[in-house]
């Protein structure tokens, strides 16, 4: 099982369309979501960030369980092929879920 985390925010091009055609452009992304349940994928919670030290510049976020690689590459596909990209700059990161001492293993192990 993967984890998939996406942050993002608004850019201008999203900001100057009318509340309408943004309605309507949110209404097919979300048809299009659809297709996640069949493929497995499960939303873990969706947010709007709330500043702190070091914070990453990205107002909201969503967190995704997704089955694999592959369905998380697939939903950045629909979210492209939707024009999500287009309004909104975003980050995406996906991995397999470890431990705490799994990751600081891996950390102490990192070479250049």
């Amino acid at each position: 099982m993967h984890t998939f985390v996406e942050l993002f925010r608004a850019k201008d091009e999203w900001l100057d369309l009318p509340v309408a055609e943004r309605e309507t452009f949110l209404s097919d992304v979300a048809s299009r979501m659809a297709v996640l349940d069949e493929l497995g994928a499960e939303v873990i919670g969706w947010g709007s960030s709330e500043p702190i030290d070091r914070d990453a510049g990205y107002p909201f976020f969503a967190v995704w369980r997704m089955p694999s690689t592959a369905v998380a590459e697939r939903f950045a596909q629909e979210l492209e092929a939707a024009g999500w990209y287009a309004y909104f700059q975003q980050i995406n990161t996906t991995g397999e879920l470890q431990s705490p001492p799994e990751v600081l293993a891996r950390l102490a192990q990192l070479g250049r």
